[in-house]
């Protein structure tokens, strides 16, 4: 969702020929060039600050509970507490890096598919049982709740219907969809040329 929000690949979509180059930045240089890199980038910074803050434990050391820095404390502690979330942003801004280097573009059609057979229905199977967590009280096994959905939808994505290509595919020789080895009639036809 944070690649999707800060407009990154794989989720940012060309609507022209100009943005598979470099979009409306071609139309500027220099400074104003930098101020919409700049943007752009501290707009990824913000959302790995609230991912680390919301998911990361912020400036916990220790994700599992138990042992961890005081949250008040001598200055040093503070300086610690600040280089921790600064190394998980950093961590999370370099995997978007990685995954924009990576990664093509979607089209339309396979980012609607997956919004739409994939990431909307699985992130409501996640917020009901998360709910019915809370309402039972065992807030303490979330975690284990999220890690049965997700096993619940890969156990039943194969046997999920099967959508049908909408792309009628017609014989060309030649085509993609039919190799010039495939067809009996280039064969015929080669054969009565060398012959």
């Amino acid at each position: 969702c944070m690649l999707a929000e800060a407009n990154r690949a794989p989720f940012d979509l060309a609507e022209c020929e100009s943005e598979l180059v470099g979009g409306y930045h071609t139309e500027y240089s220099s400074m104003r060039f930098a101020i919409f890199f700049l943007a752009e980038y501290f707009h990824m910074i913000t959302g790995a600050a609230f991912f680390t803050m919301l998911f990361l434990g912020g400036w916990s050391l220790n994700p599992f509970g138990g042992w961890d820095l005081p949250v008040a404390g001598p200055w040093w502690i503070g300086l610690i507490q600040f280089g921790v979330v600064a190394f998980k942003i950093f961590l999370l801004v370099a995997f978007a890096m990685a995954i924009r280097w990576t990664l093509p573009r979607f089209r339309f059609d396979q980012l609607m598919r997956l919004a739409w057979e994939g990431m909307i229905p699985a992130s409501l199977l996640v917020m009901l049982t998360v709910s019915f967590f809370l309402f039972m009280g065992w807030t303490d096994y979330m975690w284990l709740g999220s890690i049965g959905c997700i096993v619940l939808i890969y156990a039943v994505l194969p046997f999920m219907p099967q959508q049908v290509d909408p792309n009628h595919r017609t014989r060309l020789i030649g085509s993609r969809f039919s190799p010039a080895g495939e067809d009996p009639t280039r064969e015929q036809l080669t054969e009565a040329t060398s012959g």
